[in-house]
């Protein structure tokens, strides 16, 4: 989704068409030109604030994220499961590494996860270790970003305004 920022100025021109004297309003449409990095910063930084609001609210269901650019400012909203790669866990293990687990779930559970499993073209057992690893993945990840020690903004924000 690409936001645009020229309607904000573009606001003002009814309000320019009131003033009768042509070096006056002149003046006023100068202003308006010169201060539109300033309103395009603070309208990104609006935005930027409502984004962090909205990541706040949706934790770690999906991730809203801000890129600006010269021809204007995209949104693209991510959910965490789509940034992992399926094959990014390592599962390649020999058959003295593997472990065995006996695991105690609802049949329904068993059932729906079956049906994906199935969906996915690999077995139960596959599935339940890859979406372990890939949970894995995702607390090792915000236990990385908690021990840095700096509070990074959950929405990211890149380029830069008034090219």
């Amino acid at each position: 989704m690409q936001l645009r920022t020229d309607p904000l100025l573009q606001a003002f021109d009814d309000a320019l068409a009131l003033i009768e004297d042509d070096d006056q309003r002149e003046r006023f449409s100068r202003v308006l030109a010169a201060s539109r990095p300033a309103v395009d910063r603070a309208a990104v930084d609006l935005v930027g604030d409502v984004v962090d609001t909205i990541n706040e609210a949706l934790g770690d269901e999906a991730r809203v994220q801000l890129t600006v650019a010269s021809d204007g400012v995209s949104v693209a909203v991510t959910r965490p499961d789509a940034d992992v790669d399926d094959t990014a866990p390592s599962l390649a293990a020999t058959t003295e590494e593997m472990e065995r687990l006996t695991l105690r779930l609802p049949a329904e559970v068993k059932a729906q996860a079956t049906t994906i499993a199935a969906e996915a073209a690999m077995s139960l057992n596959t599935w339940i270790v890859r979406s372990i690893a890939r949970a894995l993945a995702r607390e090792l990840e915000r236990d990385r970003r908690r021990r840095s020690g700096r509070r990074r903004r959950r929405g990211s924000l890149r380029g830069r305004v008034g090219d």
